[in-house]
């Protein structure tokens, strides 16, 4: 065979060498054996047109592409690539964004749906529903200038779950005690709110751990999102000016805010703002409803905490906030922003905030270090004696 001539390495016939053609693998094939191969516009190598498969955009990708990057969608009759495609909700239907944009109906939630009359409409209770319109509670405790805490707990579905589990795992969005609402913060979730109720009924009567307890396997509210809070509505009826005053600076303090972060298990972010504050504020509303405490027309609203679906947390969130309403009738100007002056209160109530003290002393946070040392060597000493 001259230099001028190669052999096609599909056909083995000899050929001018200018009628040669170069595959991916530098194989070089005749003319006619050329035409049996395309090129992949995915990887942009040679394959067999026997493999072609057609995309959106008309042309053609390999089998190896296909399997590795594409799924068949059969609406648009074509291979779709993954990473630009969308999933209908009601059709399980698979289609591109751009077909799904022009064909398809996209809910509140951000899920698609192939036929609009299939999106599902909201079980929930608006954003702007009030639960005391739909729960009995105390109004005359209220009225009368009780301590009580109502709770806004937010959650979203997990593991394959949606909200309509939720609001099934919570009996419904109308309890006795509490109502499922919507907020715009959730990504198909619920924000589950209460009544007001005091510190005593939150931890022994109102059964925190009987409504959580269904929800581990199909929500989250810490771990897993961002999204989710949980708020505390204090009776401002309980509370006076210079009370409130108190408990604005102690919380948005640049002194403790290392603490204050620990206690809330997150810092702040656009949902929780802080701003250095004066005594004196607490004469006034807050202006901005997104501050960590926002001072509202009948409450007081705590607003710095992690979402969580532990009940000793929501007890540890609720004991703080008692315990910040009280230290802050009792303490002096000057000692509200000493760490070592909260400290110290607290721990001479710790029987009274259990939950709280344990869970300081567990972060080994400054002033409860020897609460934890204590506890680990109760601990040590029950082993050693049993």
């Amino acid at each position: 065979m001259s230099e001028q001539q190669f052999e096609c390495a599909d056909c083995g016939r000899s050929e001018d060498i200018n009628d040669s053609h170069e595959l991916s693998s530098a194989d070089l094939v005749c003319s006619a054996c050329f035409e049996k191969y395309f090129q992949c516009d995915h990887c942009e190598e040679y394959a067999p047109r026997t493999e072609r498969q057609r995309t959106e955009s008309g042309g053609g990708i390999c089998d190896r592409c296909q399997s590795r990057h594409y799924t068949y969608s059969n609406i648009q009759a074509c291979y779709i690539l993954d990473d630009s495609s969308i999933t209908f909700r009601d059709s399980d239907e698979v289609v591109s964004e751009s077909w799904a944009e022009n064909y398809g109906y996209q809910s509140d939630s951000g899920h698609w749906y192939q036929d609009e009359d299939n999106i599902p409409q909201s079980a929930l209770h608006p954003y702007e529903t009030d639960v005391l319109r739909w729960c009995k509670y105390g109004r005359d405790l209220v009225q009368q200038g009780a301590l009580l805490f109502g709770v806004e707990l937010e959650m979203e579905p997990t593991g394959g779950a949606d909200q309509a589990d939720l609001i099934a795992a919570l009996g419904g969005i109308t309890g006795k005690k509490f109502i499922l609402k919507e907020d715009g913060s959730l990504d198909d979730g619920v924000e589950l709110v209460t009544i007001p109720l005091s510190l005593e009924d939150h931890m022994a009567r109102f059964g925190w751990q009987k409504v959580l307890d269904p929800l581990r396997s199909i929500a989250k509210s810490g771990v897993g999102t961002d999204n989710c809070g949980m708020h505390v509505h204090i009776n401002k009826a309980a509370l006076s000016p210079l009370q409130i005053g108190k408990m604005l600076v102690f919380l948005n303090s640049t002194v403790l805010r290392d603490q204050i972060t620990t206690i809330a298990q997150r810092e702040s972010n656009v949902f929780c703002t802080r701003s250095v504050k004066k005594f004196t504020d607490g004469r006034a509303l807050s202006e901005h409803r997104h501050d960590v405490a926002n001072v509202g027309l009948t409450t007081v609203e705590i607003r710095i905490f992690r979402g969580n679906l532990r009940a000793e947390r929501i007890f540890k969130n609720l004991e703080f906030c008692h315990a910040l309403v009280l230290f802050c009738r009792d303490a002096s100007l000057i000692e509200i922003e000493r760490w070592g002056a909260f400290a110290s209160w607290l721990l001479k109530r710790r029987s009274q905030y259990p939950h709280l003290v344990s869970f300081l002393a567990e972060k080994e946070v400054v002033g409860f270090q020897e609460a934890h040392r204590s506890r680990k060597a109760r601990a040590e000493e029950a082993v050693t004696c049993a």
